[in-house]
């Protein structure tokens, strides 16, 4: 089955998943939520780039 390619999309779905991320801190959060944050804020410009 074939997919259509939506850059767009993608970028904006990662720099929602790494919002949701980084404002994560709470009790029992995992410590690596904002190094992850991070690498998904960068993906999400070079999606928003290409």
């Amino acid at each position: 089955m074939a997919y259509t390619l939506n850059i767009e999309k993608a970028a904006r779905r990662h720099l929602r998943a790494a919002q949701v991320l980084y404002a994560q801190s709470g009790a029992g959060d995992q410590p690596g939520c904002i190094a992850v944050a991070g690498y998904l804020f960068g993906i999400a410009g070079e999606l928003a780039v290409k």
